[in-house]
């Protein structure tokens, strides 16, 4: 059992490494470095670890989008330095730092490769190109480079790593304003050159709301926000960079920025806050599997937080207008299993992720808490342990600790 969760904070940064048997800190150390990170967690799955910033900003209220990395033996940690360079720590017992290499920032997103090896992707600071970089298993010794020559990044990127093991780089690009992607081989080699996921090339994105998702049968999905976050497009493409699925309309109302998720039926989902729709669709050609109208009765005031329950079933957690926080749960055609369950009273969701045990981890704040607490929930949402903290001290309201993570 093993987890990996990410986010910032305007402190020193500091890990720590939690017993999972009872939640307890067994391991608390401040390392050097500042600003937005990432990081994952240990290596058997015995303790999970946990850590903080300096200097960062809350970006999208929990969307911090860091390190999407299991590791098998041991952890990985990305931050970013606050000035131009980022950082890798290797954490075993305590750990080791080295630059992950001169000029290499933004590199919030990652992935892993079937033989361990870790990809990172972010920009030349000096010139503010695309780059993606690959480190050996359990090091941050560099293992290879790509420089996406003539294309900057913004802001984001992201990463996955489909099922014959090529990378899936897609970024939101300076100049344009559209979204590109390229596939690298696991050796850094070019499968696809540059290619607008836009296939009308004609929607600007809007600069957080982009994602690529891995598919089961070998492709990817992409879906984006245009600019004035309003409209949701897709389309879906082959691995080896050919089209299945041209630009498709796929919502007119705004959404939560998360990302997608497949089911083992091949539905794809996402979520929109506006109506709360549910949108189900097909991994073939994005038509309509079907809409979930309402999947609560309750009025929001910020994002939905979605985790995969099993192969079809998902959770949601939300704040509601009343300050408090409620969750529901969905099949995987939309229909309500659970609905609108007070879970917290004078909080807000901040973090959900599903765990192997099939219990969820939810971070929360408001009130008096910042984002240093979580809570375990069983299958119903019910409290099974918390509040529990993952940080001690806090009294700033100013910033939350938000913690962006899945578990495998």
């Amino acid at each position: 059992m093993t987890y990996k969760i990410s986010g910032t904070k305007s402190e020193t940064t500091r890990v720590f490494v939690l017993d999972e048997s009872d939640w307890s800190i067994e391991y608390n150390s401040v390392i050097s470095g500042s600003g937005d990170y990432a990081i994952t967690t240990l290596s058997s799955g015995i303790k999970t670890v946990f850590g903080r910033t300096s200097e960062g900003e809350v970006i999208g209220y929990g969307r911090v989008d860091a390190m999407e990395i299991l590791m098998s033996s041991y952890t990985f940690l990305l931050y970013d330095d606050g000035d131009a360079t980022n950082f890798g720590v290797v954490l075993e017992a305590g750990g080791s730092q080295s630059d992950l290499g001169a000029n290499f920032s933004y590199a919030y997103r990652s992935a892993i490769l079937p033989d361990k090896r870790v990809v990172v992707v972010g920009r030349n600071t000096s010139t503010e190109e695309v780059v993606v970089k690959c480190f050996l298993a359990g090091t941050t010794t560099e293992d290879w480079s790509y420089t996406v020559a003539n294309h900057l990044l913004y802001t984001y990127a992201d990463v996955c790593v489909l099922t014959n093991g090529n990378i899936v780089v897609l970024w939101g690009d300076y100049d344009d304003e559209y979204i590109y992607f390229v596939i690298l081989d696991s050796d850094g080699g070019l499968v696809q050159g540059v290619t607008n996921a836009d296939t009308d090339a004609n929607t600007a994105y809007e600069d957080e709301g982009f994602d690529v998702t891995a598919l089961a049968d070998g492709g990817f999905f992409c879906h984006w926000m245009d600019d004035d976050e309003s409209t949701i497009y897709g389309s879906i493409w082959n691995s080896n960079g050919t089209n299945r699925q041209a630009t498709t309309w796929l919502d007119g109302s705004d959404y939560d920025f998360s990302s997608a998720i497949q089911f083992a039926s091949g539905s794809i989902v996402i979520f929109e806050m506006d109506n709360k729709y549910a949108h189900f669709y097909s991994p073939t050609d994005l038509s309509d599997v079907s809409t979930y109208n309402d999947y609560s009765s309750e009025s929001m005031v910020d994002y939905v937080y979605s985790a995969k329950l099993s192969t079809d079933k998902i959770a949601l957690v939300f704040e509601a207008s009343d300050g408090n926080t409620y969750g529901s749960v969905l099949n995987d055609t939309g229909s309500k299993l659970i609905e609108d369950k007070l879970i917290l009273s004078s909080s807000k969701p901040v973090s959900f992720m599903a765990l192997p045990d099939g219990t969820f981890l939810m971070q929360v704040a408001g009130g008096s808490e910042h984002g240093q607490n979580y809570y375990i929930l069983d299958a119903d949402l019910n409290t099974v342990s918390g509040p529990t903290a993952a940080f001690t001290g806090i009294t700033d309201d100013t910033y939350y600790y938000y913690l962006k993570g899945c578990a495998g």
